[in-house]
């Protein structure tokens, strides 16, 4: 596997509450954070979907 195509695809369900756009980018970087340091490997890309909103 050549690390510089590692990509990862997440689906969630968040609260209404919340600012998507800002919860989707720390999201981002936690994930990053969080694999860098078990596997040493740099994301590509991680893509986050929005599947469901609760407290609607």
């Amino acid at each position: 596997m050549d690390a510089a195509d590692v990509r990862i695809t997440l689906t969630v369900a968040i609260s209404s509450q919340v600012r998507i756009p800002a919860t989707m980018d720390l999201l981002r970087e936690r994930v990053d954070t969080i694999v860098r340091a078990q596997t040493a490997i740099t994301m590509q890309q991680i893509d986050i979907i929005v599947e469901d909103l609760y407290d609607v």
